[in-house]
């Protein structure tokens, strides 16, 4: 027994050296013909030789010219010596597989492997695996519908199949002409992280950019204990959130308004429900989401910082299937399978929250309102009709909302002047987004694919705030008003063709075309009376603005070697508003070298264009957001960023990310507001009751340039019991307008030089799983007054000595969490637990303004948690 193993080593060894030796006897061995080969075609000699000896020929008809005349006639010689004879001039080779098949291929021909991969389970397509050949190490990476081509030599391959969260897959096939594959993977059950052996290879060659899959990384939850797309984005270095309860990324210096979020093709203006609780996308619907935040592919354009490119689930195929999730939030339902078996499918997500029965009970120490309202929620359908397995239709549907309010009244009573104020004010948020989109996806051919995209999306967003000032003295009595409205109405209506040409192993060709008509209705109002309407009737329609977008853009993937890609691509972005035009050219560059299999070099340029803004207020206050077209006044934004990385793979499940990056935006906006909102409070004034018109914020902006960069590091282990991240990212962030801070530079209001964010978790057993995050980021820029004076209206206005001259102080804050998972015949159930903010430094602080009595001892700050600990339980029941 001690040497049975050597034994069979050896006797492996000799059956490989057989196989070699019958392959060069069969072509060597000698062939005597008993009449000499007079035929008027190649392949009629072939025939003769099949029929006479007992080979089987193969050939490819359209790379090997079997209808020409035999060259020349012989009555013996080996077998590789007559085939020879009879095509030349044409130089052929011949390769024998066992047991009589013989390939002949002209010298560098080679074959098409194609397929398309699905879940074995649910028949949807894989977007995104990766296919392999063994021995050449060619690689061929799935595009939406599933698809895969690639050019191999004929021969027998060994082809390996690798997605997150599933089985890899190997396969054998011998290839002696084009080969279409059918395939299918099975899905790992409950990936909780990335499990990718060799980093390297997820960078996603064929779409020039550096790709993460956040969907499927899952490591980061909401304030609702959801597992959320948005909030994995958030561990990446580069990636900062907006702030303790606030919604938003800010990716490598930019704004949340700069960042392209899709919907199956479809750019949303709202991603994120009202201070973070969580985004509006569920997981259960979602089958891919890709966060791409350097090397842009030229197909993505009209933002600026980052994509977030969402698919939808098609639907099960085979069975349907239900989850239901209820928890501290609220209430959401899944469902999806077919309707038609293998033909029709559906899949249906919805949420409710019902934050809105408890939230008085829970804030109500924590905050003087009397009254306030917070609700929200998302519908999210798709329904897909496949004609076959490389043609299908699908409609893909999107519904939500949010609304949220603050009610207080207060009395303020002077014994000394006999005097008494009473306050009231109520502030409130909503915002609705409708959204649609038919996509027709079509294989034309081996090498030919396209996607043609119609969508529509209706979004309005609302802030208001409105205040009643009661003036009482003894013998008279004075009211003041004041309402405050910010209303945005946006309608889009855009059509997309894509086309994928597969040209060969070394080139990938992209190309498309996508046009938008857009309806903007940006208005802003102050008025000296609170008004009974809503916001939309008080909006003036016709200050509507119409703009069209024609977007097209070009690409090339090109391999160079096994070690080095290019990629190149060109986005073209033509924008019309009444008589003006902007034009905005905006190539892409990336280089990706890989010495190794461990390591990974990749530089990259982007320059991007955006001829949308978001008007934001900068204070510390609700949120104020408009969106705006650029205009003749308000010229697109532009940027320029240069980027490199290196990657590298430790060990299996254990690899390090270090890059750094540099960018220069242009005509980034800041927002002011009138010196004169709150004149008529103070002074006696016979002023218009609306002194704000639709079109006002014009004239109530500066345009700049911002500056960002910064070094990141990421440290991921993905694999074993015990799994977590650290991201570390260094930045500086800045702004310059001639018109603010003297002209000089000052941080801009998202700086964050430091930010940290670290998660562990740990798997006890199959059923049990704990988990913990850290966070740390340095305090928001604020300005802060230091200095009051008398102004030309008679009353005193506070100044500070520079914009942005002060921080918040900085934030930390620790969560856990626990997940009990139960697996029954039929139904599994998973309970989980999140505990927010168990420590933390800061939550939200109210700000003193400079008062000349201000003593030298009092403090700047009064810390006030307005997000306290906050536990949050969840049970998710799937059938």
């Amino acid at each position: 027994m001690r040497y049975s193993h050597l034994y069979l080593l050896i006797a492996l060894f000799l059956c490989g050296l057989s196989d070699l030796s019958g392959q060069q006897d069969t072509l060597q061995s000698h062939i005597s013909i008993s009449e000499p080969l007079k035929f008027n075609t190649r392949a009629a000699c072939l025939n003769y030789l099949s029929a006479e000896f007992g080979f089987l020929f193969s050939y490819n008809a359209n790379a090997v010219n079997v209808g020409a005349r035999p060259h020349t006639s012989l009555q013996s010689g080996t077998l590789l010596t007559v085939v020879e004879q009879i095509f030349y001039p044409d130089k052929v080779e011949l390769t024998f597989i066992y047991p009589n098949k013989i390939v002949i291929q002209r010298v560098g021909e080679s074959f098409r492997l194609s397929g398309i991969i699905k879940d074995v389970d649910t028949g949807e397509a894989i977007y995104g695996a990766i296919v392999m050949d063994a021995k050449t190490k060619t690689t061929a990476i799935t595009n939406e519908k599933g698809y895969f081509i690639m050019q191999l030599q004929p021969g027998q391959h060994q082809i390996s199949m690798n997605y997150l969260g599933y089985n890899k897959v190997d396969i054998l096939v011998t290839l002696d002409k084009n080969l279409f594959l059918q395939l299918s993977m099975i899905s790992s059950y409950h990936l909780d992280t990335i499990h990718i052996h060799n980093p390297t290879s997820r960078l996603q060659l064929i779409d020039g950019g550096n790709l993460v899959d956040v969907f499927k990384m899952q490591g980061y939850h909401a304030i609702s204990g959801d597992q959320d797309v948005v909030n994995n984005a958030r561990i990446l270095p580069g990636v900062i959130s907006a702030g303790e309860g606030l919604s938003g990324l800010y990716v490598r210096g930019g704004t949340p308004d700069q960042n392209l979020t899709m919907i199956d093709g479809v750019a949303m203006y709202e991603s994120g429900h009202l201070f973070g609780i969580t985004s509006i996308f569920m997981d259960e619907s979602i089958k891919e989401a890709s966060f791409i935040k350097n090397g842009f592919p030229a197909r993505y354009g009209g933002r600026l910082s980052s994509v977030l490119d969402i698919t939808l689930k098609e639907g099960d195929k085979e069975k349907n299937n239900t989850a239901v999730s209820a928890g501290f939030a609220g209430l959401k339902i899944h469902t999806d399978g077919p309707i038609l078996k293998n033909k029709l499918t559906y899949s249906i997500t919805t949420r409710a929250s019902w934050l809105n029965f408890y939230i008085n009970n829970l804030l109500r120490k924590y905050t003087k309102y009397e009254d306030i309202d917070l609700m929200y929620h998302d519908v999210l359908g798709k329904l897909t009709y496949h004609f076959s397995p490389s043609n299908s239709l699908s409609l893909a549907l999107y519904n939500g909302s949010d609304k949220f309010s603050l009610t207080k009244s207060s009395t303020l009573r002077n014994e000394a002047e006999d005097f008494t104020l009473r306050v009231f004010d109520k502030n409130g948020i909503n915002w609705a987004n409708t959204v649609g989109s038919l996509k027709w996806n079509y294989l034309a051919g081996d090498k030919l694919s396209m996607k043609t995209q119609i969508g529509l999306i209706n979004y309005t967003n609302n802030s208001r705030s409105s205040y009643i000032f009661n003036n009482i003295l003894p013998d008279t009595s004075r009211v003041d008003q004041l309402d405050i409205l910010s209303h945005t109405s946006i309608l889009d209506y855009n059509a997309r063709v894509d086309v994928d040409y597969y040209l060969n192993d070394n080139h990938v060709l992209r190309s498309g075309i996508n046009v938008l008509k857009q309806r903007f209705n940006p208005t802003v109002k102050q008025s000296t009376i609170v008004l009974d309407q809503d916001a939309e009737k008080i909006v003036d329609k016709d200050s509507s603005l119409y703009t069209y977008q024609f977007q097209f853009y070009l690409e090339d993937n090109f391999k160079w070697n096994n070690r080095f890609f290019l990629y190149g691509g060109l986005h073209t972005g033509i924008f019309r508003i009444n008589d003006k035009q902007y034009v905005a050219l905006q190539p892409r560059l990336k280089a990706i070298w890989t010495p190794s299999d461990k390591l990974m070099v990749a530089l990259a340029y982007s320059k991007m264009g955006q001829f949308t803004h978001l008007l934001s207020n900068s204070g510390l206050g609700l949120p104020s957001n408009l969106w705006v077209p650029s205009t003749e006044k308000i010229k697109p934004q532009y940027s320029d960023q240069w980027s490199a990385g290196i990657t590298y793979d430790f060990i299996k499940g254990f690899y390090i990310q270090i890059g750094a990056y540099t960018r220069k935006m242009h005509n980034v906006l800041e927002y002011t507001t009138p010196v004169d909102m709150f004149y008529f409070l103070i002074n006696d004034q016979n002023i218009s009751t609306v002194f704000n018109t639709a079109r006002d914020w014009e004239r109530n902006v500066y345009a700049g340039i911002g500056r960002s960069k910064g070094i990141e590091l990421l440290l991921h282990k993905n694999i074993g019991k015990i799994t977590g991240w650290a991201s570390v990212t260094r930045s500086e962030t800045s702004r310059l307008f001639k018109e603010i801070n003297d002209g000089k530079p000052f941080p801009a209001t998202h700086d964050k030089p430091w930010d940290i964010n670290t998660g562990l978790n740990v798997k006890l057993s199959n059923a049990w799983s704990l988990g913990a995050d850290f966070v740390y980021n340095t305090g928001n820029a604020f300005s802060l007054a230091t200095e009051e004076y008398d102004s030309y209206l008679g009353i005193k206005l506070l100044n500070s000595d520079g914009k942005n001259n002060y921080r918040l102080p900085d934030f930390h804050q620790m969560s856990l969490s626990a997940l009990y998972r139960h697996k029954g015949k039929k139904i599994d159930t998973d309970f989980s637990l999140k505990l927010y903010n168990i420590y933390n430094r800061l939550n939200a602080y109210y700000i003193y303004i400079y008062k000349s009595n201000l003593a030298p001892d009092e403090p700047i700050f009064r810390k006030v948690s307005i997000l306290p600990f906050t536990p949050s339980f969840s049970v998710s029941i799937i059938f």
